[in-house]
């Protein structure tokens, strides 16, 4: 089951693991399928959220999930090609290993920290992060309810934005038991985020969404989303 953040592009510190030969190969085996669509079997219950690639038909909607992954650099060939010093410099006989059976056991210690931080500076100086987007692709069924975030944007008699009284919002939030106000399957656009609920139907025949809310949009190339505000984006009312 997808992961349910939505970090997009977000900098943060972790711990690199380097792979071995052998799991280069199958990693790079699965990234040359990373553009095909994600198999609906591979949903399971729980929230998804994503980009609208394809809104709402009447039958389904596609949706696109960002996909990261570890490629190597472009200027890492021009790199491979040359000698690399460092292990032709391991390969030197060290004169400090004589006495190594004299250093205490915090410094052995020391100088295999400094080895590891060493090969993930390298690491970090040779990869890159790519984003990619799945597509995902949900049937939609005929108890699916759709939502936005905030209330749709109206206008009184002058023109003016329209401020909704409580009564009116509770109106528009129509069922009190789902986030957001009720909205139109039209009104969810190419370009919106979307977090979808996925559970089982009533019968536990199948994997249904049972409720699709627009809470934004998505602004490329920055990679931010921007909150739904004055109800689905893009729209008029």
């Amino acid at each position: 089951m997808f992961k349910r953040s939505f970090g997009l592009l977000m900098t943060s510190f972790f711990v690199i693991i380097l792979p071995a030969s052998g799991a280069d190969d199958k990693k790079k085996k699965a990234d040359d399928g990373k553009n095909d669509r994600i198999p609906f079997s591979q949903v399971g219950p729980g929230l998804i959220e994503g980009k609208v690639k394809s809104p709402p038909n009447g039958k389904s909607i596609v949706i696109e999930i960002p996909y990261q992954h570890i490629e190597k650099k472009d200027d890492n060939k021009k790199d491979n090609d040359k000698p690399n010093n460092n292990n032709n410099n391991n390969n030197k006989p060290n004169k400090n290993n004589n006495n190594k059976g004299k250093q205490s056991p915090q410094a052995i210690q020391a100088q295999q920290n400094k080895k590891i931080m060493q090969q993930q500076m390298e690491y970090l100086r040779t990869h890159k992060v790519v984003v990619d987007w799945k597509e995902l692709e949900i049937p939609l069924d005929d108890s699916t309810k759709f939502r936005s975030k905030e209330p749709g944007t109206g206008f009184d008699d002058k023109g003016n934005i329209k401020r909704y009284s409580s009564e009116e919002l509770k109106a528009m939030k129509g069922d009190s038991n789902l986030p957001g106000y009720e909205a139109k399957p039209e009104e969810i656009q190419a370009g919106h985020i979307v977090t979808i609920n996925m559970a089982k139907s009533k019968t536990g025949s199948k994997l249904i969404p049972t409720f699709i809310i627009s809470t934004g949009t998505y602004n490329s190339p920055n990679g931010k989303s921007t909150t739904n505000k004055g109800g689905s984006p893009g729209s008029k009312k």
